[in-house]
């Protein structure tokens, strides 16, 4: 699969399959095949995922800014947390989301100079009297959840696995059919059946 990007947006889905000679003979074979109109829906719904995870990422960071914390590798300076802690935040937030079974674990420690670890990777953040790095890191990921990044993105796959159920039956169909006469070039050459 190949996805291409214009700026800070996803804008096209190409399968592997869709590069191959024999594709444009079965598009030529089926015609109008709803096979057709159902990966072209779960494209369009594909792309909306991937640019609602960006959405995340963008509203990770607004969230980020709001406690006072900015992206870098120096966790020596207070107000830094490094990109993978950020990436572990929103891979948090994306399971809770999509209510994966089990969920990605959020394991926060702090250490011992004020800088606290999110699954291995570190920050270093001053908090209000009486909350804990645990509270802000699980109350940041409550907030993505429930933004409205979070509600799109959970939206987005709902569509793709719509999609990719209807998509999946056409695409049966057209298997179960074996081989079906066509107007295809082949078909005209050979004779068909």
């Amino acid at each position: 699969m190949r996805v291409d990007r214009q700026g800070d947006e996803f804008e096209r889905v190409t399968l592997e399959v869709e590069q191959e000679f024999t594709w444009g003979l079965l598009k030529e074979h089926l015609g109008r095949s709803p096979a057709f109109r159902q990966l072209a829906r779960w494209k369009r719904a594909f792309l909306e995922a991937l640019n609602s995870h960006l959405g995340l990422r963008e509203g990770l960071l607004t969230e980020l800014r709001a406690i006072g914390l900015s992206l870098g590798d120096d966790v020596s300076q207070i107000g830094t947390m490094r990109p993978a802690t950020a990436e572990e935040l929103a891979r948090a937030a994306v399971s809770q989301i999509l209510e994966e079974d089990p969920p990605h674990e959020l394991l926060v420690v702090t250490g011992e100079r004020g800088e606290f670890l999110v699954n291995g990777s570190s920050a270093r953040l001053l908090l209000p009297d009486g909350e804990s790095p645990q509270e802000a890191m699980r109350g940041l990921v409550n907030a993505l959840v429930s933004s409205g990044a979070g509600q799109a993105l959970g939206q987005a796959y709902s569509q793709v696995n719509a999609y990719a159920g209807s998509l999946r039956e056409a695409l049966e169909l057209v298997r179960a059919s074996y081989y079906i006469p066509g107007t295809c070039r082949a078909c005209r050459r050979y004779g068909g059946i």
